[in-house]
């Protein structure tokens, strides 16, 4: 008569699970495996990549280490189904164990070598953006412009015509240009004390100041100047003697204007 030897849930939880795992494992380097098809698109177009010489090598030995991971993945999985068909259901076995250790140690090592070739791979793009950005900015000549636009009336942050014309016209000079990088807006307020309204609207001749620079950068954002190259900022009054003449106070109502890029000048005038 013969007998079934009873074999303990404990060893078939644990056969199951380490199953699982391995399977789990099989999936993470699989997902590093590319298609034979995508494999030669990548060898093919190696140089735009930057994958030549050590970095192609390493890239090979990654795809390499994960397949091996893999297959040793599918060897332990056969060991384990082994095992489980005769009814020992041993994870311990010797086979298993020198498996799942090749298995687990390829995938680290591909792992590791991943990290090897991305850092090469994001060190060379940088450097060739690099190496791009530079020879076009070599090629093209820097510039810089300044002008100064019509004054503002006294106390006033508010355009008159000729400067809202002027500032019109200058819009339409930037927004066409693609060669300029930043504009700086620089608005003054002269040395003479502000009327009490006046001072209630602006609190300060600085205030005053920067309300004409942030009007001028208004109005060329509201005409599709792009906001990010603009800069508007405050500078104290040019003439502070008292016998300044009231003529070249104008000088300290206006807003000036510093344009700066690579490549051919806009045609702002003056």
């Amino acid at each position: 008569m013969s007998s079934v030897a009873t074999v303990p849930e404990g060893k078939k939880e644990a056969c199951k699970t380490y199953i699982e795992q391995t399977k789990l494992l099989v999936t993470l380097a699989s997902a590093f495996l590319f298609a034979p098809a995508g494999l030669i698109a990548i060898l093919k177009d190696s140089t735009p990549l930057c994958l030549k010489g050590g970095g192609l090598t390493w890239f090979v030995i990654m795809e390499a280490l994960f397949v091996c991971s893999v297959l040793a993945g599918y060897a332990v999985l056969g060991s384990l189904t082994g095992s489980q068909d005769n009814g020992s259901f041993d994870v311990f076995r010797k086979a298993t164990r020198v498996l799942s250790l090749m298995q687990f140690g390829f995938y680290l090592l591909g792992i590791s070598v991943f990290i090897v070739v991305s850092v090469q791979l994001i060190g060379a793009n940088a450097k060739i953006e690099h190496k791009d950005i530079s020879a076009q900015q070599e090629a093209l000549q820097p510039f810089s412009l300044t002008l100064t636009l019509p004054p503002f009336e006294s106390g006033s942050a508010e355009a008159s015509e000729k400067l809202l014309s002027k500032i019109h016209s200058l819009a339409d000079a930037l927004v066409s240009a693609k060669t300029v990088s930043s504009i700086v807006l620089v608005g003054r307020a002269d040395k003479r004390e502000l009327k009490p309204e006046v001072r209630h609207k602006y609190a300060s001749n600085w205030g005053l100041a920067q309300q004409r620079a942030v009007f001028v950068q208004q109005v060329l954002s509201n005409m599709m100047v792009p906001p990010g190259k603009i800069l508007a900022t405050t500078a104290g009054p040019l003439y502070t003697s008292d016998s300044t003449p009231p003529a070249l106070l104008e000088n300290d109502r206006a807003v000036s204007v510093y344009i700066s890029g690579y490549g051919t000048a806009p045609l702002v005038g003056n």
